[in-house]
């Protein structure tokens, strides 16, 4: 059985494609899948500018090389694209050290402090109200160390 996205109809039509014709209701309204894969996009490599990245339309994983050099440090991502709730998950370029910076620009971190990728620290991020609110990190593991924050954005 072919494997369906999370979030996708169950019911999976086929046919030809005919402008007269409508989808019917039952097909439409079919449960939504539960147990279905998420559906990732493939990682979008970007590379920072003054410190900025910058990703081409809206990816969930970017990968983010440095300017010059291997380390460098993020204190915005463009979010022109990204829609309230989206999810961004981010990782470093192999070899290259990126600092993710606190509330320098629009990234906001559980720590309230910058925190540094490319050592198999992957944050997630939510954007919310033209910021990026991060939601998890394996920076803060094991789990007694989380701190409780909650944005107000």
């Amino acid at each position: 059985m072919v494997r369906v996205e999370y979030g996708r109809h169950k019911v999976i039509i086929t046919g030809t494609d005919d402008a007269g014709k409508q989808v019917s209701k039952n097909a439409w309204n079919d449960d939504n899948e539960q147990l279905g894969v998420l559906g990732f996009d493939e990682p979008a490599e970007i590379l920072l500018s003054s410190g900025v990245a910058t990703p081409i339309n809206t990816p969930t994983l970017i990968v983010i090389g440095a300017e010059s050099g291997t380390i460098d440090e993020v204190d915005t991502i463009t979010s022109t694209n990204y829609q309230i709730n989206d999810i961004l998950i981010i990782t470093a370029t192999a070899g290259d050290s990126i600092t993710l910076n606190h509330a320098t620009g629009n990234l906001f971190m559980l720590s309230e402090r910058s925190i540094s990728i490319g050592s198999g620290v992957i944050p997630e991020f939510q954007f919310r109200n033209g910021v990026w609110a991060e939601r998890v990190s394996s920076d803060l593991l094991p789990l007694d160390n989380i701190p409780i924050r909650v944005f107000p954005y």
